[in-house]
């Protein structure tokens, strides 16, 4: 996994995961196709700063599903208790600078689903 320090961030890494840090919130940003399927046990265990990575939420890469035209991407998030909230506009940052890192996508403006029952967003970076 890849993910792009800028500036008032930092990237912290232990074993396959990254940790990227950015205004005192560490997220862990995980592709799904990497992962085997997250559940409540597996966040909590990679939230835990003393048994696992440690971090205040996972970012999720999923796969499109065309719910929103143009998508180039579906992001999930998840706080340390396995809960889905329904925005972070932290995570949506540093999400659209992982996507940039791996050149998933170009440009200054993106679409990318939100996971949630009626997805939807425009990322403006």
């Amino acid at each position: 996994m890849v993910a792009l320090p800028v500036e008032s961030s930092y990237r912290e890494g232990r074993g396959d995961g990254v940790r990227e840090v950015r205004l005192a919130q560490r997220l862990i940003i995980i592709d799904e196709a990497d992962f085997c399927p997250l559940t409540a046990h597996s966040i909590d265990l990679l939230c835990d700063r003393h048994r696992g990575i440690g971090s205040d939420g996972i970012l999720l890469l999923c796969a499109v599903s065309r719910a929103v035209p143009g998508a180039v991407a579906c992001m999930r998030i998840f706080n340390p208790d396995g809960s889905e909230p329904e925005m972070c506009g932290n995570g949506v940052r540093q999400f659209a600078r992982y996507l940039q890192g791996r050149g998933l996508v170009a440009g200054s403006e993106f679409t990318v689903e939100d996971g949630l029952p009626a997805p939807s967003g425009r990322v403006f970076w």
